[in-house]
């Protein structure tokens, strides 16, 4: 037995064996490449789960959506600090609830009525109000 790996000499041994026993090496040989690379993939795989922060004080969440409903009067919003919004919602006394703004033309067309206004609440840019994205208005 050979103490040197001779390439030339395995060439020559596997070009004599027949094509069946030609054909099963080479089958064996790939599933065992395919099987190796399979479990160093899910090796690095499970690693690196591992390695993830689980903890919620190694996550940042994401802040969920704020979403309310409120009854009140629309009412146009005058000129103000605000930057944002069109209307505002006000309670019987004249009172702000929130500021509203809205994608289309719903507020305008209800200015004046009471109604119930639902959508997604957020601070506004300067931070000392809230203003609500107007999905849906309900009429009283």
């Amino acid at each position: 037995m050979p103490t040197n790996f001779d390439l030339k000499n395995l060439a020559r041994r596997y070009a004599a064996l027949p094509p069946q026993k030609r054909s099963l090496i080479l089958l064996v040989s790939s599933l065992s490449f395919a099987m190796i690379g399979f479990l160093l993939g899910f090796a690095i795989i499970t690693r690196s789960m591992e390695s993830s922060p689980t903890e919620e004080s190694d996550v940042t969440l994401k802040p969920t959506v704020n979403r309310k409903s409120i009854f009140g009067k629309i009412v146009p919003l005058e000129a103000s600090l605000y930057m944002e919004g069109t209307h505002r919602l006000v309670d019987d006394d004249g009172n702000t609830l929130i500021l509203l703004s809205a994608k289309d033309d719903k507020l305008k067309l209800s200015e004046g009525m009471k109604v119930q206004v639902s959508g997604v609440v957020r601070k506004t840019l300067e931070g000392d109000a809230e203003i609500m994205a107007v999905e849906l208005i309900k009429f009283k």
